[in-house]
């Protein structure tokens, strides 16, 4: 035997150290099982300023609520794309070589809830172009045209499922510490004088706090610019 290991005299010669027991579940207790989250399946088409199907568009999905959860990305190809996601709100980018990606309102990203979305569809634009205004009203929406009138830029109305939601507040803010901001009436509507500039919109419901106000366009942030006036913003309540 090695120095320092004496074995006794007629003592059994020692085994190598035992092996941990590897844990058994108790009798009756069967092995934990774990089950994967529901996925839901969201799809969609890219296509082109004429309505052609463009592959190659790099899709990426990166949850909002969940900051550790990395992100989730699809690839187009002539028949759109589809991605499996679990439930949540997602911030949406797309990005293709040599040309702009934007989504139907104007914008390089967008927002979207999971069930709620199963469908997104994506246009690619030539990148020299100017992106459209998603806020600019249509020129023969009456709503435009009734804010405008009544000296407001911006007007809407926060809803919920359909429903005048009443308890809202309605802020405009800027770069430069301003702030406007106006609660909305029994309709749930709402209007808001502002000098120029460009102003991130918010909807806060003060005594809800387990209910979640975002833009009816499902596009966040939502900004704003004056001129022009006459934007029209509607909001939803999306969360319990």
């Amino acid at each position: 035997m090695p120095d320092g290991h004496p074995v006794p005299d007629g003592g059994p010669v020692p085994d190598s150290d035992p092996v941990p027991d590897s844990h058994p579940m108790p009798d009756g207790h069967p092995p934990v099982r774990h089950t994967a989250p529901k996925t839901y399946t969201v799809h969609g088409i890219v296509v082109d300023g004429t309505g052609d199907p463009v592959a190659g568009t790099v899709i990426t999905f990166r949850s909002t609520d969940c900051a550790a959860c990395g992100s989730t990305g699809a690839v187009s190809d002539g028949d759109g794309y589809q991605v499996q996601l679990v439930a949540g709100r997602y911030r949406v980018d797309c990005a293709i070589l040599a040309a702009q990606c934007r989504f139907g309102d104007g914008r390089d990203s967008t927002t979207i809830a999971v069930p709620d979305t199963e469908q997104l569809d994506i246009v690619v634009t030539d990148s020299s172009a100017p992106p459209p205004d998603p806020k600019s009203p249509p020129a023969d929406r009456s709503e435009a045209a009734e804010c405008q009138a009544e000296g407001f830029q911006v007007c809407g109305q926060v809803t919920d499922r359909g429903t005048p939601v009443t308890d809202a507040v309605i802020e405009l803010k800027c770069i430069s510490q301003c702030n406007y901001h106006v609660t909305v009436n029994q309709q749930g509507k709402y209007g808001i004088k502002v000098g120029a500039g460009s102003f991130t919109a918010l909807c806060i419901i003060p005594d809800r706090p387990d209910v979640d106000c975002a833009p009816a366009s499902g596009t966040e942030p939502v900004v704003v610019s004056v001129p022009p006036g006459g934007q029209i913003v509607d909001w939803v309540v999306t969360g319990e």
